[in-house]
């Protein structure tokens, strides 16, 4: 459990925090993540919170969830939300058991919304995976503290399963978001991209690169591709001079 981390976007309510702190510590979680919350560290959330205020207190502090996630190497958006550009969604259980293995040499992060209108489209796309938690078509937005309760409690099930450890060593946020911008930059300069739109195609690149968990030799290689086409790009050029 010790490389998973529960991370609020924007928690409104002290009450919610301290909850969530109990329902980490009862199924075994201990890395809190919070991004611009309220005022949490006061008598309300310690009452909630019972015994596992201590989590509240190690909480880290984050004004993005950018910046909280990029030293990670995996990132699952939790919603309740259908659209267009939030598939494909796995059930809270299905995803339990997908991470765990991945859970002995990475960093994954499990990122929760805001109380009354949950994570912004943008903050979806930058996870790598989509979850929900199934309830009824009359009201399936849980609390928040429930539905951190629930993700944890089918993480530490799962983690009672026998299976192998993944052994792939995933490149973090950090790393990808370096990569994305020189793949970015390129795809403009060969007119891959709308110069004017370049989110358009960027979004489904990122997409897919996200769902395939790059580790350092996959990179390092996705790298040599984006150079070779550089070098390339440059011989044309020269080529095109000369004959001018």
């Amino acid at each position: 459990m010790n490389n998973f981390y529960i991370i609020l976007v924007e928690p409104a309510f002290p009450g919610n925090i301290g909850s969530v702190a109990r329902a980490m510590k009862n199924m075994g979680f201990r890395n809190l993540r919070l991004i611009n919350p309220c005022d949490y560290k006061n008598p309300e959330a310690e009452k909630l919170a019972v015994n596992a205020y201590d989590i509240i207190e190690s909480a880290e502090v984050f004004n993005s969830l950018k910046q909280a996630v990029y030293d990670l190497n995996i990132t699952v958006a939790t919603t309740a939300k259908e659209g267009k550009y939030r598939k494909p969604v796995f059930n809270a259980e299905d995803i339990s058991r997908f991470l765990i293995p991945f859970s002995a040499t990475n960093k994954i992060g499990i990122v929760f919304g805001r109380e009354r209108i949950g994570l912004l489209n943008e903050e979806v796309d930058f996870c790598n995976l989509i979850a929900e938690i199934p309830a009824s078509k009359d009201y399936s937005c849980l609390n928040l503290s429930q539905s951190v309760l629930i993700f944890c409690y089918e993480l530490f099930k799962s983690s009672g399963f026998e299976s192998e450890p993944a052994v792939k060593n995933i490149v973090s946020v950090k790393e990808m978001e370096i990569f994305y911008e020189k793949f970015q930059k390129l795809l403009l300069d060969i007119n891959f991209l709308d110069t004017e739109n370049p989110d358009f195609k960027m979004k489904a690149i990122k997409k897919i690169f996200g769902r395939t968990f790059i580790d350092k030799n996959e990179l390092n290689l996705l790298y040599g591709i984006v150079r070779q086409i550089r070098n390339q790009e440059k011989i044309i050029k020269k080529s095109l001079k000369k004959d001018s």
